[in-house]
């Protein structure tokens, strides 16, 4: 079964209970998979791999005999709801009025890669509130802000940070004079340990990145942004390229075939 989340965005949590862990968030129209409907609480899979447990009362199942037409859906994506529209004769029957409210970005079927582009809209969540499994305007999490930034450009991309990073080229760099491109991803990892973060460069030695709030911070050691620790546990570069991605709303599609 597909089912649409139906609020402004909904908690996905580790286990059916509202004290365990918030392992992630669903944005108003995301699609996901259910694995088990409940009265209370239901565990379902999204587009991008993640299980959980969420509210069954912030889910929109899809009938059965409706499922075809989500094959010709569209999806728009803004930063506070994602919606979906189809043509005139369908949209009715599938009763989803509450979804027609319009984004002000479009998941075009084939969109344009844009790494400059990218991290403009990662900018826009400057001064956001870091939270643990977030991925709304309300809080985020450093993976949460990358993906969210990508889902609104019109891609899918993973949820964690070890996960983003095994995505795009990799790129050598020197420590001591930082030189990346706006878009390009940086990692960041203790000795020994996984990668735990991963900041948006903003080009040459300035990057955005969830922590503690959304801000920008320097590799550059003599400017005013430095944060010393970043550049100590900097660990890997990545650029992402068109032919690294999947648009969001094929991702979403994919799920289709899931449930056959």
């Amino acid at each position: 079964m597909i089912a649409i989340c139906k609020p402004i965005f909904a908690q996905v949590r580790a286990n059916p209970a509202h004290s365990s862990e918030l392992v992630t968030q669903l944005l108003k129209g995301e699609w996901v998979q259910v694995l088990d409907l409940g009265e209370q609480w239901s565990q379902i899979k999204t587009e991008y791999g993640y299980s959980g447990w969420t509210r069954t009362g912030q889910l929109w199942p899809v009938p059965d005999d409706q499922m075809e037409l989500l094959r010709h859906c569209t999806l728009q994506l803004d930063a506070k709801s994602a919606t979906f529209q189809m043509d005139e004769n369908t949209t009715n029957q599938l009763g989803m009025e509450d979804f027609l409210t319009a984004g002000s970005i479009s998941t075009k079927p084939n969109p344009d890669w844009n790494p400059v582009g990218f991290s403009q809209i990662a900018s826009c969540f400057l001064d956001v509130p870091y939270v643990w499994g977030g991925k709304t305007p309300s809080g985020l999490d450093c993976s949460g802000l990358v993906q969210l930034s990508m889902n609104l450009s019109g891609f899918s991309f993973p949820r964690d940070a070890w996960q983003q990073a095994e995505i795009g080229d990799e790129l050598s760099f020197d420590t001591d004079k930082p030189n990346f491109d706006a878009g390009d991803l940086l990692y960041f990892q203790n000795p020994g340990k996984p990668i735990h973060h991963v900041a948006v460069s903003l080009g040459k030695d300035q990057y955005l990145h969830a922590s503690e709030w959304v801000q920008v911070n320097s590799l550059d050691p003599v400017s005013p942004l430095f944060a010393p620790e970043r550049r100590q546990t900097l660990a890997a570069a990545r650029r992402i390229k068109e032919a690294h991605l999947e648009p969001l709303m094929q991702s979403f599609k994919r799920l289709l075939n899931y449930t056959v």
